[in-house]
């Protein structure tokens, strides 16, 4: 199901709770939507969930962490909206991709409880500083993706645990291209992450 481009829409109908078989939603492009309603977490089938451009979306229920199939996640450019804590809570998700969320300055320690997580996108994030250290844990990490966030500086060492880890891309963060990029950095700097197969630090601009 795709919801989409529904600028009136201020609540999701309450007949999509009998909708016990769906196992793909995205609302996107939705403006005046401020809440997804408690019972989002008795879509017990659902295994993609894609939110994005939902500007006064302020708010995920807690019922959410209910949603036992759920194994990709995507929330993009959702202006109000803070990443919560219940997220460890998604005992099979495989992929969350987060972007465009201008209060997220640091990300929920429960991340760290997502054993099953294999692929991790963080982009566009001016206010974004530091990564944590428990990033180590989640050791089924297979892929991470970091982009636009101009304020992180370095990596946690914590980097060298993650062995599962096989691809990390880097794009328009200079200072983490200019500690990181191969024959550009420190050598211990490199040691932290020579164990990916794939290391790909792009340089969009000359200004990056």
């Amino acid at each position: 199901m795709e919801i989409s481009s529904c600028n009136d829409l201020i609540q999701l109908p309450k007949s999509m709770q009998n909708l016990a078989s769906l196992q793909q939603l995205k609302i996107w492009n939705c403006a005046s939507l401020q809440i997804l309603p408690d019972w989002t977490g008795e879509l017990g089938a659902l295994q993609m969930m894609d939110i994005r451009s939902c500007k006064r979306l302020s708010s995920l229920p807690q019922s959410m962490m209910q949603l036992n199939s759920l194994q990709y996640l995507t929330i993009g450019y959702c202006d109000a909206l803070q990443l919560p804590g219940w997220l460890g809570k998604l005992r099979s998700l495989r992929s969350l991709d987060v972007w465009g969320l201008p209060k997220l300055t640091c990300l929920p320690e429960t991340l760290r409880e997502l054993t099953t997580l294999q692929e991790l996108k963080l982009s566009c994030f001016d206010a974004l500083n530091t990564l944590p250290e428990w990033l180590g844990e989640i050791s089924s990490l297979r892929r991470l993706k970091i982009e636009t966030c101009p304020g992180l500086t370095c990596l946690p060492s914590s980097m060298k645990r993650l062995t599962a880890l096989e691809e990390l891309e880097i794009i328009r963060c200079p200072e983490l291209r200019k500690r990181y990029r191969k024959g550009e950095g420190q050598a211990e700097d490199w040691d932290l992450i020579s164990h990916i197969c794939h290391v790909d630090i792009q340089r969009i601009t000359d200004e990056d």
